[in-house]
């Protein structure tokens, strides 16, 4: 009888030792909330240009933006290497402080658009005439 009950109690031990896991159904990894937030950051599928920011240029914001004449005033530009912006006519669309739009113009048709947030030295450039961003990248 000895014998029988070892065996049972070993049966039963394995069985319950191969039910146990690591990993419980229902339960997530916890983060804390710097990795959290570098998480959120790394997602590839994440937006990093809006529709507004991909829209060309208002025919409203053009009439009251101020021509440029000289680019090496905007040091972003020479931290860049996407577009040659001294072949084109340049338009100062925003510039309050925090984020500077310029407009690059080919004639009359719009084709660059260049973001700079101040804030984060971050420098997007749009093209609007294929309508996708060409770079997003701090300086």
């Amino acid at each position: 009888m000895n014998k029988k009950n070892l065996v049972i109690l070993f049966l039963a031990t394995t069985t319950l030792a191969a039910c146990t896991s690591d990993d419980e159904v229902g339960e997530t990894e916890t983060l804390d909330p710097i990795e959290e937030e570098a998480a959120i950051e790394d997602e590839p599928g994440e937006a990093v240009v809006t529709d507004e920011e991909l829209a060309p240029i208002s025919e409203e914001e053009l009439e009251q933006a101020e021509a440029i004449d000289d680019l090496d005033q905007y040091a972003e530009f020479a931290e860049q290497d996407v577009f040659d912006p001294t072949g084109y006519d340049a338009y100062l669309i925003t510039d309050n402080g925090t984020t500077r739009v310029i407009l690059f113009q080919d004639g009359d048709e719009q084709v660059f658009k260049s973001i700079y947030i101040e804030e984060d030295n971050r420098l997007k450039i749009i093209d609007l005439r294929n309508n996708e961003l060409l770079l997003n990248s701090p300086l």
